[in-house]
């Protein structure tokens, strides 16, 4: 268990790792399940209710609690689950919220899931980083700006 003791978030970074985790994991499970069982969906009244909308309608149930309801710690680190698993199915299916049609298996899916996870390993791991960067820039560009 030493061994991925380097995987570990920083304090403070829990949340993002957990959504980090979870969205990875529902991408996985997704794919997974799509391939082998293509068969395997939910049909309403004769139509097809791909996975990005269970995504879309778990993000606005939990923002919507998240935002009206008072909430501890703990709750919080679990919304941060459901919050990554609805990306998770969301992101999944990417390319369905720009073609507005049925294709599954396009690249673009596998390109939203690769920017959205590069956005959360940065955050967890790499903040202190991109924070000395910027502070470096800002204080370059008002060094420039001042002539």
């Amino acid at each position: 268990m030493s061994k991925l003791k380097f995987l570990k978030p920083k304090n403070g970074k829990e949340i993002p790792f957990l959504i980090l985790v979870s969205f990875l994991a529902t991408f996985i499970i997704s794919r997974t399940v799509v391939y082998f069982a293509p068969g395997l969906f939910l049909t309403i009244r004769g139509v097809h209710l791909h996975h990005f909308a269970y995504g879309i309608i778990l993000l606005a149930l939990t923002n919507y609690f998240l935002l009206t309801a008072e909430r501890s710690e703990k709750i919080r680190l679990r919304f941060s689950i459901i919050y990554g698993i609805a990306l998770g199915f969301a992101f999944d299916e990417f390319v369905m919220w720009t073609e507005l049609e049925g294709i599954y298996w396009d690249r673009t899916n596998i390109d939203a899931v690769a920017i959205v996870t590069l956005l959360f390993l940065n955050i967890v791991y790499f903040g202190g980083f991109w924070h000395k960067w910027g502070t470096r820039l800002g204080r370059f560009l008002r060094l420039v700006g001042s002539d």
